[in-house]
């Protein structure tokens, strides 16, 4: 509902994404976090939307990939 009202909301992105992650549609959440990274590249909470597409990527067993994202 937030993000019909309004695409930049980027907690709704944040939130969406751990929805996604949590429910098993994990391909879509790598994009919304990506989103939500450009969209406010200087968010305190940064550091939460790089550690889920290293979740995402862990999960995936891409560790590699991982390995950056969570560094």
């Amino acid at each position: 509902m937030a993000l019909a009202l309004d695409r930049n909301i980027v907690v709704a992105l944040h939130e969406l994404a751990a929805c996604k992650i949590f429910t098993g549609s994990i391909d879509d959440a790598i994009p919304l976090v990506e989103e939500a990274i450009r969209l406010s590249p200087c968010d305190p909470d940064i550091g939460l939307r790089y550690f889920q597409i290293g979740t995402v990527h862990l999960l995936q067993s891409r560790t590699d990939k991982a390995i950056v994202w969570l560094e």
